[in-house]
């Protein structure tokens, strides 16, 4: 039977080795790929892929190739990325035969292409609920903007959605390894190998080069600018500040509170400083609620959540650090009540008073869910399908509505 000749990146494997072990090398490792870069062995596979440090076991196989290629009597895996990435394959896979490195002459496999809903599931459209908050300065402001400063902050919002799948995208190839190791993580489209990381290099481009094209043409120079700054944020938030404790719950807050601050540039309104010392400290909240979360989950001889600072020791920190700050934003929203801001705004200040006792309700029942197991996604996503926080939105506002 003839000899069959399968490369490891692309025939046994659902993802490039070699453009992620170059990935894995400039993320975490720059000084080394600098020196590989001045050493001339970037283009090296096999040298990029041993100073990675990725474990091979960890790289996902392509079960169709492996069950495909299980009737064959005679194969040879050819090493393009390093001998320990297709003998780790060929060993995981089962399948009988042996590996070597590259001739001249050996049929190159090329890597399917991901399909369209791929590259929308990695941009995570369902996240996108969160840049809804871009539109609550111009509601709060009563639309004093007029329709043109609405539309304009509804093209912020959809600029919003578009950095943050940018940043998701980047945010997914540098976490490929923590990624594969975490409970649910590993089913993403990047880390299951459904999009490779060119691909995934691509889309992020893409999106934020549409979103700064679009933030720009909704308000100008001002929210463009905020959006660059959410932007580096988030960024310096994928490569760093995630990976320590308190920082990275305290970023979170922040990336929310520059949402409302892009929609009051792009339609012109006042920034209510209320409005983002409430919002910091909800949001603060619920970032360690979304921490929570996942340390709960995280196995008892685990340490660490995986990419993160946080332990699951950190437990009870995190559900003080999360209830307290929930009940402060409630605190400052009832001192705003009082205050001459809210006098000259609406008609009925003392209808909203009403919001407090749900916010509040809402806010511990929400750690509730969360300390009991039932937190199970981003809180902000488990708000956005959750039957009770919607009625808590209507009754709020209701309430707003009353009292204008």
């Amino acid at each position: 039977m003839t000899d069959v000749v399968v490369e490891a990146a692309n025939g046994l494997l659902r993802c490039d080795p070699a453009a992620e072990a170059r990935m894995a090398l400039v993320v975490r490792r720059p000084a080394t790929a600098l020196r590989l870069w001045l050493d001339g062995r970037w283009s090296d596979d096999a040298a990029c892929a041993e100073a990675s440090g990725i474990d091979p076991e960890t790289l996902p196989l392509d079960e169709r190739a492996v069950s495909r290629l299980s009737a064959e009597a005679s194969l040879t895996v050819v090493c393009s990325a390093g001998d320990r990435f297709a003998e780790s394959a060929l060993r995981r896979s089962g399948l009988t035969g042996t590996s070597r490195p590259r001739k001249d002459g050996d049929p190159k496999n090329t890597a399917p292409r991901a399909a369209p809903k791929d590259f929308v599931r990695a941009m995570r459209p369902h996240q996108w609920s969160k840049n809804l908050l871009v539109l609550v300065p111009v509601l709060l402001a009563h639309f004093s903007c007029g329709m043109e400063g609405v539309l304009r902050a509804a093209g912020a919002a959809a600029a919003f959605c578009l950095a943050a799948s940018c940043a998701y995208l980047l945010n997914d190839l540098c976490d490929l390894p923590a990624d594969r190791a975490h409970p649910t993580k590993h089913r993403r489209p990047l880390a299951k190998g459904d999009l490779s990381v060119r691909e995934g290099l691509s889309a992020a481009a893409a999106s934020g080069l549409c979103a700064c094209a679009l933030a720009l043409a909704s308000g100008g120079a001002s929210t463009a600018g905020v959006l660059a700054v959410y932007w580096i944020s988030t960024c310096a938030y994928s490569f760093h500040v995630k990976k320590h404790a308190v920082a990275d719950a305290c970023a979170l807050a922040i990336l929310y509170d520059l949402r409302l601050l892009a929609g009051a540039e792009a339609a012109g309104v006042d920034a209510s400083s209320w409005l983002s010392a409430i919002c910091l400290f909800l949001f603060m909240s619920l970032a360690a609620a979304k921490r929570y979360a996942e340390a709960k989950r995280t196995p008892a001889g685990g340490g660490r959540i995986a990419g993160r600072g946080w332990r699951k020791a950190d437990l009870g920190f995190l559900e003080s650090l999360g209830v307290s700050c929930g009940n402060i934003s409630v605190l400052v929203l009832a001192i705003y009540l009082t205050s001459d801001d809210v006098r000259g705004l609406y008609a009925h200040p003392k209808i909203l008073w009403a919001a407090c006792p749900a916010v509040l309700l809402w806010i511990n029942r929400t750690w509730l869910v969360t300390r009991r197991g039932g937190m199970h996604d981003d809180p902000v996503v488990f708000a956005a399908k959750d039957p009770f926080s919607w009625a808590t939105a209507a009754f709020v506002g209701a309430a707003g509505w009353l009292a204008a």
